[in-house]
């Protein structure tokens, strides 16, 4: 006989069952992707990509070295080089001086290209180290075998284009390996919107595309920067930051502008202020 006692049992035992249940999901579940344990990620994600911002400015030092070398004359320093001479200089710039808050470049152009080459082994050396360290952190992450496979054969591809003397293919594959340490980020639950860092790459990659006439991959990387930008958004937000938001989506459209009429030289300046604005927002969104 079925009592209203034993009814109330079977249906605790059903409670305490799926109780249990939603926890083991929550715990094991993906999420947002921020790691449970409240992780910041590896140092040397950051120290790599400071390495890689200086080895792009190496590189793109390297026509304007050779073209001064064929001219003669005393050297510039390289507070004296235009945005119209390089290719991601002025980017690199605003990158690097928002983010220390120093003085970028007052040190004079090398006399001859091969000492800037010499620099740039020596750093890719370093990150191979580097990544000696980083490459057990982020596999106990989960990152796919396919993402850290990647990540190495786009480090032999800096590493030959830099031996080959190929400026171009050095300026490209050190910024597609920032683009893979923005994505080892992502498990850890600082920087608090990794996206952020995914952005930064695709500014430059939008620099560099517009200078070789591919304005509809251009156009493909402002539309990527759109789709994560939704992340940053809410971290700035969470901030008390939303002036920020509106500075960087103003900019933003000044850049689509200069895409859309073609003009590579506004490009860089446009994609400047996108990325001292993104830097900026980077450091509100970890509490500078």
């Amino acid at each position: 006989m079925i009592t209203r006692k034993n009814v109330l049992c079977v249906f605790l035992l059903v409670l305490t069952v799926l109780s249990a249940s939603c926890t083991r999901g929550g715990e094991g579940g993906s999420g947002g992707g921020g790691n449970a344990s409240g992780q910041k990620a590896p140092r040397e994600i950051l120290e790599m990509e400071s390495s890689l911002l200086e080895i792009m400015r190496q590189a793109d030092l390297v026509p304007v070295i050779e073209r001064s070398a064929q001219q003669g004359g005393e050297a510039k320093k390289m507070t004296d080089l235009t945005f119209d001479e390089t290719t991601l200089g002025e980017v690199l710039k605003r990158e690097e001086e928002t983010g220390s808050g120093g003085e970028w470049g007052q040190q004079k152009l090398p006399e001859e290209s091969a000492a800037v080459w010499t620099r740039i082994k020596a750093s890719i050396a370093g990150l191979h180290d580097q990544w000696d360290r980083l490459e057990p952190q982020v596999a106990a992450e989960n990152i796919p075998e396919e993402a850290i496979a990647s990540f190495e054969e786009t480090l032999d591809w800096l590493t030959a284009s830099a031996t080959a003397g190929s400026y171009p293919g050095t300026l490209a594959a050190a910024n597609q390996l920032t683009r893979h340490l923005a994505k080892f980020m992502e498990p850890f639950a600082e920087p608090p919107a990794p996206q952020a860092y995914e952005i930064k790459y695709y500014i430059r990659e939008t620099v560099l595309q517009a200078a070789e006439g591919k304005y509809d991959a251009a156009r493909e990387n402002l539309s990527k920067i759109r789709e994560q930008q939704p992340a940053v958004h809410k971290a700035l937000k969470d901030r008390d930051a939303a002036e920020r938001a509106e500075e960087l989506d103003i900019s933003l459209n000044n850049l689509q502008r200069a895409v859309e009429k073609e003009e590579p030289e506004l490009v860089k300046i446009n994609a400047a202020v996108v990325m001292e604005n993104m830097v900026q927002a980077i450091e509100k969104m970890q509490g500078s």
